[in-house]
């Protein structure tokens, strides 16, 4: 890959570039893990501009893109928990992953946090296996599993993952 630029989403034609971004990621890896159905509630409620702006206003939300040759290609979201980062969304587009930009966009967040990134959270999909393969290879493990009720009869099925940061390491480094 080459000129990879890491972008703080900070404008509402940010949030359109980010929604745009899930639509292509979400439709190509979920419709297979969840059904179509699903997939467009999902995108509709939680994946859209009103709400990526939404949540960073009001809800403290961090949003970062990765760009590649002027082409947005990977997203993430984290807030502040406890004295630690929950890591809210961590997406690739299908031609970049296994490029390390997961892990770019990870050292990132904590490179914005550096007073919370003791211990890094998120949850993720049971069924989505190459989800839960990287997050394992960036340090991440499963910690407990949660079912929750997000609307219109869908639930998520989720694994909690952990990682904590070694005390004496600089992220990024």
């Amino acid at each position: 890959m080459r000129n990879i630029q890491i972008e703080t989403v900070k404008s509402w034609q940010d949030c359109e570039r980010i929604t745009a971004l899930a639509q292509s990621i979400w439709r190509e890896h979920y419709t297979p893990l969840l059904g179509r159905e699903q997939v467009d509630y999902m995108l509709r409620t939680f994946q859209n501009t009103e709400e990526i702006w939404r949540s960073i206003q009001e809800d403290g939300m961090y949003y970062l893109f990765a760009v590649v040759d002027d082409t947005p290609c990977a997203y993430a979201a984290a807030k502040p928990k406890g004295a630690g980062l929950y890591l809210s969304k961590l997406y690739v587009s299908a031609a970049h992953r296994g490029r390390g930009l997961a892990t770019t966009l990870l050292d990132a967040i904590c490179a914005a946090f550096p007073h919370h990134n003791d211990m890094m959270q998120l949850n993720v999909y049971k069924h989505n296996a190459g989800s839960i393969a990287a997050y394992q290879r960036m340090g991440f493990v499963v910690t407990d599993m949660v079912t929750i009720d997000i609307g219109n009869g869908y639930i998520q099925d989720d694994y909690i993952m952990q990682r904590k940061q070694p005390q004496n390491e600089q992220v990024g480094e």
